[in-house]
């Protein structure tokens, strides 16, 4: 990945903006013209990172969430809508806020 993998206990030692930083990062190159595989790549890390609350609530509030949204509304490969369906549900299950 084109950016330092953390693990959730670091990332959860981060300061907010070192996090939103963070995901910015991630959330460029998912709505990036990213090759699909690079996709899944940034997606199985993501999916490490919401099991912990803190980043859960972080994601869910930030614009990831939306550009989540699109890519299972607009993505062709049903490896991509399953896996972006998967991280969907954890950050619904270790969020502790969600606003609608």
């Amino acid at each position: 990945l084109p950016f330092e993998c953390l693990s959730a206990q670091e990332a959860e030692c981060l300061t907010d903006d070192e996090v939103a930083s963070h995901i910015e990062g991630i959330q460029r190159l998912l709505s990036d013209k990213t090759p699909v595989g690079d996709k899944l790549n940034v997606l199985s890390y993501l999916e490490r990172l919401l099991h912990s609350p803190p980043l859960s609530d972080a994601v869910a509030s930030s614009e990831l969430s939306t550009v989540l949204i699109r890519i299972m509304r607009r993505s062709k490969s049903p490896q991509l809508r399953g896996r972006v369906a998967h991280v969907a549900g954890l950050l619904v299950r270790h969020a502790s806020f969600l606003s609608i």
